[in-house]
């Protein structure tokens, strides 16, 4: 089928954001969704065609778009990343895990503060203080060494590596785009209608940095667990994976605004107000809270009785 089309390829439809087959036709494009082709040719998801069909709409999550014959990206074939994390982010996982075994050693929790993780590479720790932490943590658990208990922390930290460079270019460069928008609501100077639109985009973003830094967390607390670490790597290392590719999906939508506004003029000129207006457009759609207020039947006080409800 794709050989009696000129130079097909698949990318994630612009309005929908689903993944969809183009087909270039002159100077124009024409495009099928991937749900659809299925039913038109009777693809059901289990046929090898299907299941094909399934992992090239997942890979779209981390490229642009896939001709036919291209690769698919590592992600899906192997749960590697098919991107690299430098040796900075290496060594700042390393050290991050380091500080969570001196927690466990001095205190029997892997309990870190916020400020000695935001330290990270800062922090003074000894090589015999670490040694000191191995063994305790191996005589706890048993059947393992202290070199085996260090190469798997190393194995989790070359995981989380992509986490902490995540971090550096996602989070730090989302929440210096609010830094950015502070500014721009005290200085920035407009009709009421272009005010009250900064204003909400300035929320929106915030919002935003708030639900990007739970996600964090939550990855951060998946590698807490010293002990977990040592005794089951491979379960760990799954986790992060998954929490690597969420937030790299993330990384990739964010990634556009983040460049612009860090470029971006202090000025209020037409590049200002129209990127104003393109982030609103990002950000809405995903962190705007919308209420719907409707009635909901109430089963303990029979059919007839109803009472306020409201969905998120």
């Amino acid at each position: 089928m794709f050989s009696s089309f000129a130079s097909p390829f698949f990318r994630v439809s612009d309005v929908e954001r689903k993944p969809v087959l183009v087909i270039p036709m002159d100077d124009r494009e024409a495009s099928l969704s991937i749900t659809g082709m299925m039913r038109e040719f009777r693809i059901t998801s289990s046929d090898k065609d299907g299941i094909m069909l399934a992992m090239v709409g997942e890979a779209l999550d981390f490229v642009t778009g896939l001709r036919i014959g291209d690769w698919l990206p590592t992600e899906i074939l192997t749960g590697e990343a098919s991107w690299v994390a430098d040796e900075a982010f290496q060594e700042r996982a390393l050290v991050r895990l380091n500080l969570y075994l001196l927690a466990w050693m001095s205190s029997g929790t892997s309990l870190v503060a916020r400020d000695a993780l935001c330290r990270v590479g800062q922090v003074e720790m000894s090589a015999e203080d670490l040694t000191t932490g191995l063994r305790l943590v191996t005589s706890k658990l048993g059947g393992i060494t202290p070199d085996e208990a260090l190469t798997r922390i190393r194995q989790v930290a070359n995981e989380f590596a992509y986490i902490e460079a995540l971090r550096d270019g996602l989070l730090r460069g989302a929440a210096r785009m609010v830094t950015t928008l502070d500014r721009l609501v005290r200085t920035l100077h407009g009709d009421t209608a272009r005010k009250d639109l900064l204003a909400q985009v300035r929320r929106l973003a915030a919002v935003g940095v708030a639900d990007l830094q739970g996600r964090f967390d939550t990855a951060d607390r998946t590698v807490a667990d010293i002990e977990e670490v040592v005794t089951s790597p491979d379960a760990v290392i799954r986790t992060l994976r998954w929490h690597r590719d969420s937030l790299y999906v993330r990384c990739r939508a964010w990634d556009r605004y983040v460049v612009e506004w860090g470029t971006l003029e202090m000025k209020p000129n037409a590049r200002t107000w129209q990127l104003i207006h393109e982030t609103y457009c990002f950000l809405a759609p995903r962190f705007m809270t919308i209420v719907e207020w409707r009635s909901v039947p109430d089963p303990s006080t029979g059919p007839s009785a109803d009472r306020s409800g409201m969905a998120w």
